[in-house]
């Protein structure tokens, strides 16, 4: 008997490569949209954790000032705001970064004095995602 030598495809296996490669063309119309947007909540929660990290390293600081703190140590300390931030993208909202008092009678902030005992400091990042604290005299 004869051996016979194949130099090429059979006709089956052309039909079945191209319905295959078919298929994965279809999944990618389909699915490729969601699978470069699936990154997007991990952006969002780590710029998230970068805002929280920014806020305690704040936060760490305003425990470092020796008490009692007053309210000159508290201009001082929003004067420096910017020295504590370690993280990537986050800055301190100017605007809604000040002094307030808050009024018994509404539960509402006032920030029309200047000498107000709290410091209301917010942080934004490039998402437009904001955290406030506010720190007081002791």
């Amino acid at each position: 008997m004869k051996d016979r030598k194949q130099n090429g495809f059979t006709l089956i296996e052309i039909i079945i490569a191209l319905v295959c490669i078919s298929i994965l063309a279809v999944m990618m119309v389909l699915f490729g949209g969601n699978i470069t947007q699936s990154v997007s909540p991990v952006i969002t929660l780590s710029r998230s954790a970068d805002l929280q990290r920014g806020m305690d390293n704040i936060t760490r600081a305003y425990y470092n000032l020796a008490p009692p703190i007053t309210h000159g140590d508290l201009e001082t300390f929003r004067t420096n705001l910017s020295n504590y931030i370690d993280a990537a993208g986050v800055t301190v909202d100017d605007d809604r970064t000040k002094f307030i008092q808050f009024d018994s009678s509404n539960d509402e902030e006032d920030d029309t004095s200047a000498d107000a005992p709290n410091l209301k400091v917010t942080l934004v990042n490039s998402e437009e995602q904001s955290v406030s604290t506010i720190f007081t005299t002791k």
